[in-house]
Parts: structure tokens; sequence; C-alpha cells
């Protein structure tokens, strides 16, 4: 299969080919967008040439259509429909007749359609969910963000307590909201075909690690600081009932967590994800 090259000109760089880029990747091609220094036209041409030289197989070259400089005019690729959306822009220039040309085949011609409104809509609609699901896990999830940092400060067994309390109580909404996010992300990577590609697989496997380090270490902190105070705490598929230790075992249960690396290492890891999601980079 044909890879398609996406040629900027000094009327648009390669950002304008980002409208069209997910419609030929969404019927499996790989898709390259050469952004030209316009150094000079010969540099550009070699440039072309060289990410041309870099593919696997043939490849075909398109560029995009601004609003053309004056004089300038519309040409289809050479001996193949082009896509919606694709087109050539030459100043004025025969590419068939151009010796520098960098188009190069054969070529396989496909026809994309546009996206449905009924598409769109769903998209938008699964986004948006997927999105305020993760917002809404965040900030429920940051209840006990904030214990895990302001009981190491308490010496009251009855304040821990009531801040343990306040913690647990938002764990309900936070798993909620994390299945809502799951499962639009799921539903994401469908619509989007992106399952073949490997920042989607990279998200799934830093996302399993963050909760294999909160299910490390998180959770068997503040079980044991529950059992320190009486409260009841669970331990697998088992429920125990915690005795109230003396003044000094509650201290030691509270120094033996560290909140904030693991805060960070789940912050870097969100945050690693959220970067995958936005920029794609492979």
């Amino acid at each position: 299969m044909a890879t398609p090259l996406s040629w900027g000109s000094a009327w648009a760089d390669a950002l304008s080919w980002q409208g069209v880029i997910p419609l030929l990747q969404r019927e499996g091609f790989r898709v390259v967008a050469v952004e030209n220094a316009l150094t000079s036209f010969a540099d550009d041409v070699a440039t072309t040439r060289r990410m041309i030289d870099a593919q696997p197989g043939p490849s075909r070259l398109a560029s995009p259509p601004p609003t053309p400089a004056p004089g300038a005019r519309r040409e289809s690729a050479p001996g193949a429909r082009t896509p919606h959306g694709v087109q050539r822009l030459h100043g004025g220039r025969d590419a068939s007749k151009n010796p520098h040309s960098c188009h190069t085949g054969p070529f396989r011609s496909v026809s994309i359609p546009e996206p449905t409104k009924e598409y769109e809509v769903l998209h938008r609609t699964f986004l948006f969910v997927h999105v305020l699901s993760a917002f809404l896990y965040l900030l429920a999830h940051g209840g006990s963000v904030a214990v895990a940092f302001r009981v190491r400060r308490e010496t009251s067994a009855e304040r821990v307590r009531a801040l343990l309390d306040m913690s647990r109580s938002t764990v309900a909404i936070a798993n909620y909201m994390f299945l809502a996010t799951i499962v639009c992300g799921i539903a994401l990577g469908f619509l989007g075909h992106w399952w073949s590609s490997g920042w989607l697989w990279l998200s799934i496997v830093i996302l399993v690690l963050v909760l294999m380090v909160m299910g490390r270490a998180a959770a068997p902190y503040f079980r044991r600081i529950r059992g320190a105070v009486g409260l009841v705490f669970t331990d697998g598929t088992w429920r125990h009932t915690g005795r109230e230790s003396t003044a000094d075992e509650l201290a030691e249960a509270l120094e033996s967590g560290n909140p904030a690396a693991i805060t960070a290492l789940s912050i870097g890891g969100w945050a690693v994800i959220v970067w995958l999601m936005l920029f794609k980079p492979f």
C-alpha cells in the first residue's frame, strides 16, 4: 500500500493536513506530513525526497489547497483521482514535466468518505463523557490524596477517623467515574480506529502501572491507618476490625507511607497519558 506524503508550500505548512490525515489513517494508510524549511526550492525538494526514500514502500505525494498565490493553479495528482480534500497546488509549474518532481509511484487511488453527521455527534458525545468522567474521577480521588497528606500531621485518633471516613466517602463515585472513563475510551478507540496505534497501547500500559502502584502502596497504607484507629478495613476479601493503638503505634502507622512519592508518580503517569492522547506521536 502506498504511503501518502502531504507536502506543504509557501502558502501552507504541514498543519494544513490535520483534517485530512485522520481520514487517510482510518483507511489504513500510513501518512507522513513533510514540513519544509522554505529556504529554497532545491532544499524543499531534497527534504521531500529524503522523506520519500525513508518510506518502506511506494509513496504518493500531494500538496494542500490553501488560499493560492496570485497566478497559482490547482491540479489533481497525475494519473490518479485525488481523494476528498487532497489537491496539488503548483505556482504555474507543470508537475508532470518538472524534472524536480517528487511524485513517485505506483499509486493507489482511494475514495475517502466524509464523516457523517451522526458519526461526528457520536464521536463528540463519547469524547465529552470520556473527558468529563476523567475530570470527575480525579476530582473525587483528590479527597483521598488530600487526606493522605493531612493525616500525617494528626495526633488525635478521633480526627484521624474523621479524615479517613471523609476519604472513604468519595471512593464509590471515583470508581464509577473511572469505569465511565474506561468504557468511553474503549469506544473512542473503535470509533477512531486507534487500536493499531502504538500510543494507545502505551497509554494502557502506563495506566495499568499507575493502578498497580496505587494498589501496592496507597491501599495498604490506608488499611494500616484504619486498623490503628479501630476502624473496619478490608484485606482482599476479608473484613477486619482494627484495635485502637497507642499514640506511638499510631504515629508509626501514620509515618509508614510516602504520599508525596505516590502522588508524583501518579501525576506523572496521567500527564504522559494526556500527552499521548493529544499528540498521538506514533
